[in-house]
């Protein structure tokens, strides 16, 4: 996962998983809306990453802990977790419900999708319908 350090350029390849050179690996960060600065030459490149986006820590995370495909739309996860973390009622909805409270945000889910989601939380234990032990997680 990114985070706001100091990275040889070798370290920045096996982070991003690529054999790129300088140029290439600038590329990636400026796609990633990075902010960063390079110093050294050639292997002995220096990047400095100054700002990393919330949202790809957020999908490292996801990636990381429920392995997700790099196709998933983040921004739709993002959201439903927090209606569902966030919200008691908004889990004990019939999904047809959850679909239509999403959409109404403009982030409609299908309630396949919604089952989908719901089973990354089950699986990983961050959320488990059980009635008897409760634990609070707070999303920001």
């Amino acid at each position: 996962m990114l985070e706001e350090k100091a990275y040889t350029i070798q370290e920045m390849r096996e982070l991003l998983k690529t054999d790129a050179k300088k140029q290439g690996i600038e590329r990636m960060l400026q796609r990633k809306n990075i902010e960063y600065s390079v110093e050294g030459w050639g292997e002995n490149n220096v990047f400095t990453l100054k700002k990393v986006p919330p949202m790809l820590k957020f999908i490292a995370f996801c990636k990381k802990e429920f392995n997700l495909a790099p196709q998933t739309d983040f921004t739709r996860l993002r959201n439903f977790f927090y209606y569902y973390l966030d919200d008691e009622n908004f889990r004990n909805l019939p999904d047809t419900i959850k679909s239509e409270r999403m959409g109404e945000n403009d982030m409609p889910l299908s309630r396949q999708t919604i089952g989908h989601y719901e089973q990354y939380l089950y699986r990983e234990y961050y959320f488990c319908p059980d009635y008897t032990n409760f634990k609070y997680y707070l999303t920001h």
